[in-house]
């Protein structure tokens, strides 16, 4: 009994430390993250991140179900150059991957680790023979950056909540090869029919839009343009004044005192329109008056920069910024937290375009709007504060109040 008794503590102290050096070696297993997948046509692009100071070979395996071991997957592939991506071709059907790693010291030695979204595919990847949504039509509208518009007739209305892929190319895409040889620009979802196309250089693009999952079609006008685009480094900004056109703030919205509330009776900001020469010698005489109280102003907002209101920060704003700009909106908001508002401005100024959804754009003129205020700027803070509408308006009215008494004391 006795003997039987130490048998069964050696057999649980043995399992014990068993399981632990299993959980401990599968803590220190290497696999890759972030696996991902498009697919068009019978072709399935499997892209992922290798560890940092990668050597070892990876296996690529594909199953019909979801894998979870190894016993229905099948090997399709050994990349042994470090490589970050892999084009699968294969004919209808829903399909799942797994990109394991394998030592490249001891061949066939795979590290059988599999982690949901990391190297293992959780949703199927659908190849099917026929689309079941058509687009119809593309359009492109240069600005600063790109604005491109699409349509599209879906024959089941579940499909039409998938991803659109937009591609580039200084030459048309009206074919595979073409498509293949194109530059990915962004993805956003189907049913937005709208995004832009953010550039940094001024090179006439032809431009093609996927749907995801479908087989492509090159058809002009409607999945390709055919006609190349130029973003627009012209475009003029709020921020930029112009000389000649310079009209002073209390020309455009004063017709009260701030300060009193009165009337402003038989002044010239009453009567402005009444007389070209007028006009013209008013706005000249109070843009000298502008430009001499500069200095003043800012020397004010320098001496009392503890008397300004504080940074206000809009709400909900997850609901209206695009995908493709989420990561660089992220990064702005970082900028703004920390009080680096040179660099959130410069990002700011990137962004605007007359092609951003409403919403987003009117988001982006209210931070350039405070960033200013903070900055001292109070001509061009109005400028863009007051460009907003709705909610974002009734945020910055303390900030317009504020600095209408700032403005109209500076030209009064």
């Amino acid at each position: 009994m006795q003997r039987f008794f130490i048998f069964t503590v050696l057999l649980f102290t043995y399992s014990l430390f068993s399981q632990e050096s299993f959980i401990f070696e599968q803590y220190n297993t290497p696999f890759v993250f972030d696996l991902e997948f498009q697919s068009y046509g019978k072709k399935v692009l499997l892209t992922w991140k290798n560890p940092d100071n990668f050597h070892d070979n990876l296996i690529i395996y594909r199953s019909d179900s979801y894998i979870s071991n190894l016993q229905n997957a099948k090997r399709i592939a050994r990349l042994t150059n470090g490589e970050n991506k892999f084009i699968d071709n294969i004919e209808s059907g829903n399909y799942y991957y797994a990109v394991l790693i394998e030592d490249r010291l001891e061949i066939n030695k795979i590290y059988m680790l599999f982690v949901p979204y990391r190297n293992i595919t959780v949703k199927p990847v659908v190849l099917t023979e026929e689309n079941n949504i058509k687009l119809t039509s593309i359009k492109a509208y240069p600005d600063r950056n790109i604005n491109l518009q699409w349509d599209f007739i879906a024959y089941d209305s579940d499909e039409t909540n998938r991803l659109v892929y937009i591609f580039r190319s200084i030459a048309p895409i009206e074919n595979e090869e073409a498509f293949e040889n194109a530059v990915f620009a962004l993805k956003t979802n189907l049913r937005d029919r709208n995004a832009v196309d953010t550039l940094s250089e001024n090179i006439p693009y032809y431009y093609y839009i996927w749907i995801e999952g479908s087989v492509p079609v090159f058809l002009p006008d409607v999945t390709y343009t055919t006609k190349a685009y130029c973003a627009n480094a012209e475009r003029k900004f709020l921020h930029q004044k112009e000389e000649l056109k310079f009209t002073p703030l209390p020309l455009l919205v004063f017709r009260k005192d701030p300060l009193t509330g009165k009337k402003l009776n038989r002044s010239e900001l009453e009567n402005i329109q009444n007389k070209d020469n007028k006009l013209s010698d008013f706005r000249n005489d109070m843009q000298k008056k502008w430009t001499s109280n500069q200095k003043k102003i800012d020397k004010e907002y320098h001496d009392n920069c503890d008397k300004m209101l504080p940074f206000s920060f809009l709400k909900d704003e997850e609901i209206y910024v695009p995908p493709f700009y989420k990561d660089k909106y992220e990064n702005i908001q970082t900028f703004l937290l920390s009080k680096d508002y040179k660099t959130a401005k410069t990002e700011l100024e990137n962004l605007l375009s007359d092609g951003l959804p409403k919403q987003f754009y009117e988001r982006v003129n209210y931070y350039l709007g405070m960033i200013n205020y903070c900055l001292g700027d109070f001509y061009n803070s109005y400028l863009y504060l007051n460009s907003t509408s709705g909610d974002i308006n009734k945020t910055a009215l303390p900030y317009l109040r504020s600095l209408s008494d700032k403005i109209y004391e500076a030209l009064k």
